[in-house]
């Protein structure tokens, strides 16, 4: 799989989980943060619902690449459905 091609799929897969994340208020910093069940150590933040959502799927594109690069193979997905066919998956996320 050529690096454009995984960067599409990262890119899909983030847009995916995103579709999954809860936002809620917090005091410190004041603002929103919006996380993914199950995507340990990613989150973003905004002052609004769009503003963390946006930063959310920019932190979970790295995330993802990061943890490619470094071998790691779970990038699962605890969501009420697995990434399928319908997301425009065939297989999960992974080079090998």
């Amino acid at each position: 799989m050529g690096s454009t091609d995984l960067r599409t799929l990262i890119a899909r897969w983030a847009e995916v989980a995103v579709s999954h994340a809860v936002t809620r208020r917090i005091e410190d910093p004041p603002g929103l943060v919006a996380t993914v069940e199950g995507v340990g150590g990613a989150w973003g933040l905004g002052q609004t619902n769009h503003e963390a959502l946006e930063d959310l799927e920019s932190v979970l594109r790295e995330w993802a690449a990061m943890k490619l690069r470094d071998g790691d193979r779970d990038i699962g997905v605890s969501w009420d459905r697995p990434l399928g066919a319908s997301d425009g998956f065939n297989r999960a996320v992974s080079p090998f």
